[in-house]
């Protein structure tokens, strides 16, 4: 009679128990692939800002290009804009909060709230995509310019080269005062047309893989937030594991 009771009683509750341990593995998981894909997402949402500015101002532009040097190192463009003869790269970055770093640092921190983050020197990255394009168009005048979307702020003051997005029209606009000679601007189109080319003639799937592997090689398969998401997927699928089994 008493267990009879028992389990009408219990036998509801331990079942709510059971299903609100449930929703352990899928937090974990859910937040695990957000953590994983929200810089990829950003990143997309901030370039396509930048294109939106570039369009609306009428520059040519070549948007998520690839260069290939001698060795067959790759490097990713975010983009190409030519400007009265002149060849601006720009560096793409959708990051809140504060910004600190000097233009010859490695690696730059951001600070959100009480927590810190290091991500490599734009400005150092940048450099190779220049230095990638001015061996394959020696007589090209190619600029580097790195392009801050979103909140954040520099509270020691922007390095040279670097804008808000509020501030890149502007920017651009200034190349169309800096005369070139002849033979610099035409070979500033010549690069332009053919990164665009290039665009056409690859196969871009099999780039963006290689290029992601030599990242890889390079600085290793991650930073710390593929890491920690890569773990928080993990756990919550061995808690689900686990729940399958004893239930």
């Amino acid at each position: 009679m008493c267990g009879g009771v028992f389990v009408t009683i219990f036998a509801p509750l331990f079942a709510a128990l059971q299903n609100l341990f449930w929703l352990i593995p899928f937090m974990l998981i859910g937040s695990g692939i957000a953590q994983y894909l929200k810089p990829k997402i950003k990143g997309w949402f901030g370039e396509r800002l930048v294109k939106s500015v570039i369009k609306r101002h009428g520059f040519e532009c070549v948007d998520d290009a690839y260069l290939q040097d001698e060795n067959d190192r790759l490097t990713q463009i975010d983009h190409a804009v030519l400007i009265a003869g002149h060849l601006v790269i720009i560096e793409t970055k959708n990051y809140a909060g504060a910004i600190f770093g000097q233009a010859g640092e490695g690696r730059w921190t951001q600070k959100l709230g009480r927590f810190k983050f290091k991500f490599q020197n734009p400005i150092m990255q940048n450099k190779l995509h220049i230095r990638i394009a001015q061996d394959l168009f020696p007589r090209a005048s190619i600029q580097s310019l790195i392009c801050f979307v979103g909140e954040a702020e520099f509270p020691k003051g922007k390095p040279e080269g670097v804008v808000f997005l509020r501030e890149l029209a502007d920017t651009l606009k200034d190349y169309r005062s800096q005369a070139l000679d002849p033979d610099q601007a035409r070979s500033g189109l010549r690069a332009f047309v053919a990164i665009a080319q290039a665009q056409y003639v690859v196969d871009l799937k099999e780039i963006r893989k290689a290029h992601l592997q030599q990242l890889r090689e390079r600085f290793g398969r991650g930073n710390t937030r593929s890491i920690l998401a890569a773990v928080q997927i993990g756990l919550g699928l061995l808690i689900a594991l686990g729940l399958l089994i004893f239930s």
